[in-house]
């Protein structure tokens, strides 16, 4: 039998210590878990315009024909100029309440033709084939970058290449601008 001073368990001290501890160190990775999620909520705003692009490119060969991925302040939309007046949205996307998808580009169409190419002879193209995403208080910058054969990715323009990498082998980094 157990002396009734044999009682097992923590004391309030121990309980208080090891809740300031917890306490402090979630004080010390709030900031850059707070920068981790604006960061990945901005990369998955660029990959879905990456997608709408995408989409646009697989219409136009399916279709074999044009198809026009238009970019607005509110959103993305994939439009068939085939089909009729009213029913030329192949499909769309609106972030226009989602604060953090905000973009710089100075164009905002992308033509392809039937077999999946940029039409260059389109108005109003996208500023260099890339579209940025708009970094401030230590986010990453983002890009939506196509290459000269024609694959859509998102990359990221700021990236420090390490030393046993160059610019061409690191698929992190974007390849036409930085």
């Amino acid at each position: 039998m157990r002396a009734k001073n044999d009682i097992r368990g923590f004391t309030t001290v121990e309980l208080v210590i090891v809740v300031a501890v917890v306490a402090i160190l979630l004080m010390l990775a709030a900031p850059s878990m707070w920068n981790f999620f604006e960061s990945e909520r901005r990369k998955g705003c660029i990959e879905n315009i990456a997608s709408g692009i995408k989409e646009a490119q697989n219409h136009a060969m399916k279709v074999n024909d044009r198809a026009i991925f238009v970019l607005g302040s509110g959103g993305w939309t994939v439009t068939d100029p085939n089909l009729p007046a009213g029913a030329q949205t192949v499909s769309q996307f609106d972030w226009s309440g989602l604060k953090w998808c905000s973009f710089t580009q100075t164009g905002n169409t992308l033509v392809f033709d039937g077999m999946g190419r940029i039409d260059l002879g389109s108005s109003n193209l996208l500023s260099a084939k890339t579209i940025d995403g708009k970094p401030d208080r230590g986010i990453y910058d983002w890009r939506v970058e196509i290459s000269n054969a024609q694959a859509v990715r998102v990359c990221r323009p700021d990236l420090v290449i390490p030393p046993n990498f160059t610019k061409t082998t690191d698929p992190r980094t974007c390849r036409s601008m930085s």
